[in-house]
């Protein structure tokens, strides 16, 4: 006896992406309640003037990273101008909240009218994803041993040779070489306006600038919190708060990490910071996550005003 085969509940990708964002908010909401008593004291401690402080610089970050996207979109053939990149950048950023991973580039391409190849801007999506993981992490190291200048030159010169050899890989090329079933099953083909040399200056700008304007921003964020932080537990949480967001980074079908980032910085802060109580951790994580929705937000804001202004000039 034959019968038609029930299709899988998840055999539907949109589905399946939208069970995952469900089960991040659930585990966000978790952790919340679980944190709640040292969440309120954090939230009641916040000094507001220096978290408004934190998401500027935080827009700053976005827009250094902006600077750097349109690097890398010039290496792979863009003839858009660098003002027309940083707004498709900024205006892209609440995209990185849909199921799916891919709307970011794809309002990107809206935004710059589809005058640029689709595969560039992914390629230049993946690059910009490695390069905010390869600072990050080294940050999260850095902070593990604020005391020990060995550890902190080595972690930020790792950081800065990595982020360079990124930005000057031709990486569409060797995607085409090295695996051709890869590009075709990515449906990525080199631009046709091949590959264009990042000058060294600019790659060693690009990624310090980056670098500073990220710890400024995370340090900013934990000033915030106030007293509520005991004296010398400021550096432990920082990198708890830099390894647990490379750890969502690689979490890559939840949109923006939700959840998978909270609670990655309280295994990891658990691990390197057991003498700091892993509530307050969790409470940090959640402060830095509404950080990064107000960040995100701006940026719409800001993206929009200078697409506007570019087009009136």
């Amino acid at each position: 006896m034959t019968g038609k085969r029930v299709p899988h509940l998840f055999a539907d990708r949109r589905v399946y992406r939208i069970a995952l964002l469900l089960c991040g908010a659930v585990v966000l909401t978790w952790l919340a309640w679980e944190a709640r008593n040292d969440l309120q004291r954090v939230l009641a401690s916040t000094h507001p003037s220096v978290f408004v402080a934190a998401v500027a610089l935080g827009v700053l970050f976005m827009a250094a990273q902006g600077m750097l996207f349109s690097r890398l979109m010039t290496k792979h053939g863009s003839q858009n101008e660098t003002g027309n990149l940083v707004a498709a950048f900024l205006l892209s950023q609440p995209g990185k909240y849909i199921p799916g991973k891919i709307w970011s580039p794809v309002m990107q391409s809206f935004a710059l009218k589809q005058e640029t190849s689709f595969a560039g801007i992914a390629i230049a999506n993946m690059e910009l994803a490695a390069i905010a993981i390869i600072q990050t992490t080294a940050l999260g190291v850095a902070c593990l041993r604020p005391g020990s200048p060995l550890v902190i030159t080595c972690a930020l010169a790792a950081a800065l040779s990595l982020s360079i050899a990124v930005m000057m890989l031709p990486t569409a090329m060797l995607i085409a070489r090295a695996s051709p079933r890869l590009t075709t099953m990515l449906r990525i083909r080199p631009p046709g306006n091949g590959y264009r040399n990042t000058p060294l200056r600019e790659a060693i700008a690009l990624a310090g600038v980056t670098l500073g304007a990220n710890f400024l921003a995370s340090w900013c964020v934990l000033s915030a919190a106030g007293s509520v932080i005991p004296s010398g537990a400021h550096a432990p949480i920082l990198s708890s708060l830099y390894l647990g967001f490379a750890t969502s980074m690689l979490a890559i079908p939840v949109p923006a990490g939700i959840g998978i980032r909270e609670a990655a910085t309280a295994g990891v802060g658990a691990y390197i910071a057991p003498g700091i109580p892993n509530s307050l951790i969790i409470s940090i994580a959640l402060l830095a996550r509404c950080w990064q929705l107000a960040v995100d937000g701006t940026c719409l804001g800001v993206g929009a005003m200078l697409q506007v202004y570019l087009k009136r000039r």
